[in-house]
């Protein structure tokens, strides 16, 4: 494990001052990836559609690199990100659930959004608090808050475990920059029998909805 670590700081380092394509092939090669998937006892087909992807990948960031030399790997991985689910909502016919990122959701809108983990610590993140990177956690709320056309849901667990110790946790501080009246239920507060009973009564009502809908 510690020199699988080493392995991973070394190539983040050479990914932000080397050449792309370059490192990448040096990655692949060092972790034996195309080794494998030929040696996998797979049908011939399969096979060669799983290298292929994977030689697709890096002819891909070679043309990224030639149109935009100033980009570096996370650009480039947002990019494929961003048009595979655009791809699979072409194909899709129908509704099903999307669990993504903040980072691959940019440019892409729902009609119902869940936002997860609202809470100190876990968004904005403690690490990224302690590098003063606050400002860039805001701006993938924002992004994240910005992806719902039509309902958004904020949620967050009051106790969870972290490293076999049950914690209690607060609030997280970007909820607190939200005009209280947009909620239907005041952040931290706990929703009373009618407003359940409302959302129960919605819930139904959008389940026979879908379902008039696939007849």
């Amino acid at each position: 494990m510690e020199s699988f670590a080493q392995m991973i700081l070394r190539y983040r380092q050479r990914f932000q001052q080397e050449p792309l394509g370059e490192v990448l092939r040096e990655l692949l090669s060092d972790v034996g990836l195309i080794r494998d998937l030929e040696t996998q006892k797979v049908d011939p087909k399969t096979k060669e559609k799983r290298v292929g992807f994977v030689l697709e990948l890096m002819r891909g960031l070679d043309r990224f690199v030639e149109q935009n030399p100033e980009k570096r790997l996370r650009d480039y991985l947002e990019r494929v990100m961003l048009f595979t689910q655009n791809d699979r909502e072409e194909e899709s016919v129908s509704n099903q659930v999307t669990l993504m990122t903040l980072h691959s959701a940019k440019g892409l809108e729902f009609p119902y959004v869940f936002l997860v983990g609202m809470a100190e610590g876990v968004f904005p993140n403690q690490r990224s608090l302690d590098e003063s990177g606050e400002e860039e956690e805001r701006r993938l709320c924002y992004v994240g808050i910005t992806r719902a056309r039509e309902e958004l849901t904020l949620s967050m667990a009051r106790r969870r475990k972290r490293y076999r110790e049950e914690v209690s946790q607060t609030m997280s501080r970007f909820l607190n920059d939200i005009d209280p009246s947009l909620f239907q239920v005041a952040p931290g507060g706990k929703v009373d029998a009618a407003q359940k009973a409302l959302q129960k009564k919605q819930s139904r009502a959008d389940f026979f909805q879908q379902l008039r809908r696939l007849q």
